[in-house]
């Protein structure tokens, strides 16, 4: 491969490339868990708390709820970001709104993580 189509590690046009790659694959990996957390919902008797703490019993299953959690906030963060990136233009406030983006979606992420794991082992 020539020189001029490698990218340094720290140059701005591979940490593009690294982002686009994490869109993509985050962007694939949660299309069967979004299936999947579809179809199981839809196969429950209702939704009735403990029908759904009975269901989140299965060690798979969480470990499938804590997966699509953690793709779909990773997913979440990286497309907001592209959108502040492109139309915020004052520096401190595309700042401050990644930094609002990243907390706020860490912590439903966390929160979220934090409820299944409660669930299964409280059961």
């Amino acid at each position: 491969m020539s020189h001029h189509l490698q990218f340094k590690k720290d140059s701005p046009s591979h940490s593009g490339i690294d982002h686009w790659w994490m869109q993509r694959l985050s962007s694939v990996l949660i299309i069967p868990l979004a299936l999947w957390f579809c179809w199981a919902l839809t196969a429950l008797d209702d939704w009735r708390l403990t029908t759904l703490s009975q269901w989140m019993q299965s060690p798979l299953t969480v470990v499938l709820l804590i997966a699509f959690l953690g793709v779909a906030a990773h997913h979440a963060v990286l497309g907001l970001r592209v959108v502040v990136e492109d139309y915020v233009h004052l520096s401190w406030l595309k700042l401050a709104a990644l930094a609002f983006i990243n907390v706020f979606i860490s912590a439903a992420a966390l929160i979220g993580v934090l409820s299944v794991l409660t669930v299964f082992f409280r059961a």
